[in-house]
């Protein structure tokens, strides 16, 4: 016999209604699906099939539930990238055009840099250049409006050109640019020190070495020599007590030919204790000071009564 096609009753209605609504997570469509099938459970061939369109016209119209997260907080780097390409475009007209930008960590705290390439000539746009920037951020870069401080080098000049290559060399990668100080870095070890340096490790305090008093005049000994040295001297004869006055400022010598120890001033009266051959003189006042040429002085043959010093 033949039999005619099934129509589905409100159990198998309720049954794919029920399977639906677990399958689909949106709590609306499960409260839908629920309840037209409490209200088409009636056991009538013709409200069946028009309850299962009903079912899923309500199944399809009803309004997903959107669940709007919120967007993720920028990281530092981009919005000191942002920072740094609104400083340098700040006042150019049009705005330079930024490629393959790209932010580095310092080794300093609170620093970045931020290395690439823009298009700063507004004749000739697709000309870029390279340009490095060392930013540094506030204590605080979280801040609702941070401070930053920017150094900004354009290749814009062949000599702006070489400072950015230098820049790029020493800013343009993770931990760059100068290391911090710390107190455990290494330092390089002291020159060796001279071997005149004394030892202070026995904890004597260094003796420092006097200078040497400078050589005073003594008159010569009119005894014979003693010595080879004294032997080189000239010879001293004596002369009768008197006096000479200085025609002129002059030069007083250890001994006749020898080195000046002093300037007597012209005037002053000296007492003569010997005599030299060349015409050397030996003055002074109550003991001998030293030796002056004949052509410098004036001879008494009386003793001054009074003698300067």
């Amino acid at each position: 016999m033949f039999d005619p096609p099934r129509q589905p009753t409100v159990s198998g209605l309720g049954a794919t209604i029920r399977a639906s609504a677990a399958a689909t997570p949106s709590a609306c469509r499960r409260r839908a699906a629920f309840a037209l099938w409490h209200a088409g459970a009636r056991r009538c061939r013709a409200v069946v099939p028009a309850a299962t369109l009903l079912a899923l016209a309500l199944l399809t119209g009803c309004k997903e539930e959107k669940h709007n997260a919120a967007p993720a907080a920028a990281s530092l780097t981009d919005r000191v990238r942002a920072a740094t390409e609104q400083a340098i475009g700040a006042g150019a007209a049009p705005a330079p055009r930024f490629r393959g930008v790209q932010v580095y960590q310092q080794a300093l705290p609170l620093r970045l840099a931020v290395c690439g390439q823009l298009a700063p000539f507004a004749a000739n746009p697709g000309l870029f250049v390279p340009f490095v920037s060392i930013v540094t951020t506030p204590m605080n870069p979280d801040e609702p409006a941070p401070h930053y401080q920017f150094e900004h080098h354009i290749g814009t000049t062949t000599a702006e050109a070489s400072r950015v290559y230098a820049a790029i060399v020493t800013y343009c990668f993770d931990q760059g640019g100068p290391a911090p100080p710390g107190p455990y870095r290494s330092v390089m070890a002291p020159p060796p020190l001279p071997d005149s340096i004394p030892d202070l490790s026995s904890g004597a305090a260094p003796v420092t070495p006097a200078k040497p008093a400078p050589a005073i005049a003594s008159a010569p000994r009119l005894q014979a020599p003693a010595s080879p040295a004294a032997a080189s001297l000239p010879a001293v004869d004596p002369v009768p007590a008197g006096s000479v006055t200085m025609r002129q400022n002059a030069n007083l010598h250890a001994d006749p030919h020898g080195a000046s120890v002093r300037v007597v001033p012209q005037g002053t009266v000296m007492r003569v204790f010997a005599q030299a051959p060349g015409g050397w003189y030996q003055v002074g006042d109550t003991a001998p000071w030293g030796w002056v040429h004949d052509s410098m002085l004036e001879r008494h043959q009386t003793p001054a009564s009074s003698m300067a010093r």
